[in-house]
């Protein structure tokens, strides 16, 4: 394929003239973190020194809920195997390839044996943050985590990790601003989507349970057992031999379709109430056609329509979870359904409480698929920018940026 003008075919690709081909190690050092010593422990209790684990690591920055302490008298011995606010810190063992930067409360805190710390680093900080979060550098650790049972990322190779860079700082700083200004939009996308999730569940617990009555509804509700209102069906056995490819949703045990077949056996306003499994008791909801395999379901009868019944018991999620039994392969199976009590208005009430709520979760629907959009931009973005695809700066520029 014919190159443009101003690109050269690399190791890693094409790149511009005008970009490098550097090592980490020629731009940063790399070193290691430190486990406690033999016969000392982390502790609970707060002291000046939080201790960073890979437990603690998400990508791009540390996780604050958990942070565990080094006792005082054990901090002199590790002091030297510190992280700092400049550095980026990638989890060698375990899971592989987390690489962030630590946020301000923990500037200065001890680092695990099982992350290392690059340091001293001569390139925009957020550029190389962005390239090691890049597929170009997460493939290649991908190839590692094959290997093995323990797999380790080793320090060696990580100073070997071949960086595109362009020559231009200031190239360098522009790329990772836009990429930080997508990350940025992407976190308010996220806040939004719990603050409205946070909303709903309030929402959800005082419509649901009558606290709160929608204008013009006054009269008493009702309650009953579970069976008595509505019709609990077991879902039947699919086995590989009986599965045909097909796109009709497969429901078993878990919490999405466990695969697809040719023929549904419940057509459209369906709860579903997974069967077996870790996930035994998780509640779903589906409009169209499913085959129900391994789990229970519900749909609207006389008295109940399958859509407030949902919304009824995802209300009670956690309890339908404190249904299970059974030991290596816990169960919830419709006979422990029929024990459950449900309170309910007439169908006119029941239908504007479910339209609140459908109101909501398409709003939430929304919110999602913009960040899915937002998230599949990043990604391109990367590939332009990290790759000098896409420039932000003229090549000839002799702007620097410190």
């Amino acid at each position: 394929m014919e190159l443009k003008p101003g690109y050269r075919k690399t190791e890693i690709g094409v790149i511009p003239d005008d970009w490098d081909l550097k090592p980490i190690s020629s731009i940063a050092r790399v070193v290691s973190g430190k486990r406690l010593p033999l016969g000392s422990s982390l502790t609970d209790y707060p002291t000046p020194f939080p201790y960073i684990r890979v437990t603690d690591m998400k990508y791009g920055t540390i996780l604050l809920s958990n942070i565990k302490y080094v006792p005082g008298d054990v901090y002199p011995s590790i002091r030297q195997y510190r992280i700092f606010r400049d550095d980026i810190f990638i989890s060698v063992a375990g899971t592989l390839g987390i690489v962030g930067r630590v946020p301000e409360e923990l500037d200065g805190a001890n680092l695990t044996e099982n992350a290392n710390r690059i340091t001293e680093i001569s390139c925009s900080i957020d550029f190389l943050l962005y390239v090691l979060k890049s597929p170009l550098i997460q493939n290649a650790i991908d190839s590692i985590r094959t290997v093995g049972a323990q797999p380790k990322l080793a320090l060696g190779r990580i100073r070997k990790f071949i960086i595109p860079l362009p020559q231009s700082k200031a190239e360098q700083c522009a790329i990772a601003k836009a990429l930080s200004d997508t990350d940025a939009l992407l976190g308010s996308l996220d806040r939004l989507i719990a603050k409205k999730r946070n909303i709903k569940q309030a929402v959800m617990q005082q419509l649901l349970t009558g606290k709160t009555r929608l204008p013009k509804f006054e009269k008493k509700w009702n309650s009953a057992y579970l069976p008595e209102v509505l019709l609990i069906r077991k879902g039947e056995p699919m086995t590989s031999s009986r599965l045909q490819q097909g796109n009709v949703p497969v429901i078993a045990g878990g919490k999405n379709p466990a695969y697809f077949h040719d023929t549904a056996n419940r057509f459209g306003q369906c709860v579903t109430i997974s069967a077996s499994g870790a996930n035994a008791g998780f509640v779903g909801f589906y409009e169209a056609p499913i085959f129900a395999s391994d789990c229970s379901t519900i749909e609207s009868s006389d008295y109940i329509s399958a859509k407030f019944a949902y919304y009824k018991l995802k209300l009670r999620q956690a309890e339908l979870y404190s249904l299970q039994s059974g030991g290596a392969q816990p169960h919830v199976q419709p006979n422990d359904l029929a024990r459950l009590m449900i309170s309910f208005p007439d169908r006119n009430e029941q239908n504007a409480i479910v339209s609140v709520l459908s109101d909501m979760d398409a709003e939430i629907a929304a919110i999602k698929a913009r960040r899915e959009k937002t998230r599949n931009l990043k990604q391109a973005m990367m590939q332009e920018l990290l790759t000098g695809k896409t420039r932000l700066i003229k090549a000839d520029t002799k702007q620097e940026a410190g």
